[in-house]
Parts: structure tokens; C-alpha cells; sequence
């Protein structure tokens, strides 16, 4: 928590990467690249609830049960839908988050030291959104997305082309 604002981390993970199969489960350092992204934001003080939002596709009943071993709340939903699986992960939560992170776990590389800097940002600067779409200091395809939960249930209530429902 974050001056009385609750911070939830959305984790999305699929095991059918089109260009590279099941990267989630690669290792480096005999560390799969999924746990080591729930590493990254162990380091972050401000966060209150992590789900992971996985696909009902069996090859990822292999994500349920690497966040169940890291005590990862899992939600399961529509491959295509990826906004419907975003706002259902979310209202599994027993108190709502104000402030939601989208994280995409096929990037180990992420900054614990910017994300908790932008959480701190959009909450100090009372702001919608943080993306990756200048002005910002979050670099595109490192860095996750910051959201108010006001914004993502706008969002998800008022998009109606196909688009808007698989890259958010």
C-alpha cells in the first residue's frame, strides 16, 4: 500500500509464445524467467496483492502451479480476451486495487527501482494511466503499465473493437 491506495500486480503469462515455445519455463541461473519475475517485484514495498492471469489452456496448468508454489493468487481465463482476463483477474481480489500494475512475465529484465518509481507517480500525481507511449520514462517492452482500477473498468466496459481486447 501507497498512501492508503492498494497496489495489485497483474502477472500475464501464456506457455504458447509464437516465436519462442514455453519461455516462460527457460532458466537462467537455474531459475525459470517466471519466477524470476516474481522475484523482481518481491523487491517492490508497496505491493499488496499479485495474481497471475493465465490462459484455461492446459500447457499452462504449469503457470497455476509455479504461482501456487510462490503463493501467487491464479486466474484463469480467455486466450484472445486478454481485457476480460485483466478485469476478472482483478475481481477475484478480495478488496479491490486502486492502482493496478499489467505485467507481462516474458521479460526478465524488468526495474523494480522504476516500477516502484511510477507507482509512487501515479499515485502522488493522481493519474489515470502509465504506459509506455512518450512522454514516459518506461521503456517499451521492459516496463510494465500502471493503471487506476477506475480507468481499467472504463476501459474494459467501453472497448468494443477486437483490438482493444487482446493488446491492452
Amino acid at each position: 500500500m501507497y498512501k492508503n491506495k492498494r497496489i495489485a500486480i497483474v502477472f500475464f503469462a501464456r506457455s504458447n509464445s509464437k516465436r519462442l515455445k514455453k519461455k516462460l519455463f527457460k532458466k537462467i541461473l537455474n531459475t525459470d524467467i517466471l519466477t524470476m519475475n516474481f522475484k523482481i517485484v518481491d523487491n517492490i514495498k508497496y505491493v499488496d496483492d499479485k495474481i497471475i492471469a493465465t490462459t484455461k489452456n492446459r500447457e499452462d496448468d504449469k503457470i497455476e502451479k509455479i504461482g501456487n508454489k510462490n503463493n501467487i493468487k491464479v486466474f484463469r481465463g480467455s486466450e484472445k480476451n486478454v481485457l476480460n482476463r485483466f478485469y476478472n483477474a482483478c475481481k477475484i481480489l478480495e478488496h479491490p486495487p486502486d492502482i493496478i500494475v499489467r505485467y507481462c512475465c516474458e521479460n526478465p529484465l524488468t526495474s523494480s527501482y522504476l516500477l516502484e518509481k511510477n507507482i509512487r507517480t501515479i499515485v502522488d500525481r493522481n493519474l489515470d494511466l502509465i504506459s509506455v507511449l512518450k512522454p514516459s520514462n518506461i521503456i517499451f517492452g521492459i516496463a510494465p503499465i500502471i493503471l487506476n482500477y477506475k480507468t481499467m473498468k472504463d476501459i474494459y466496459k467501453n472497448a468494443n473493437n477486437k483490438i482493444y481486447k487482446e493488446h491492452i
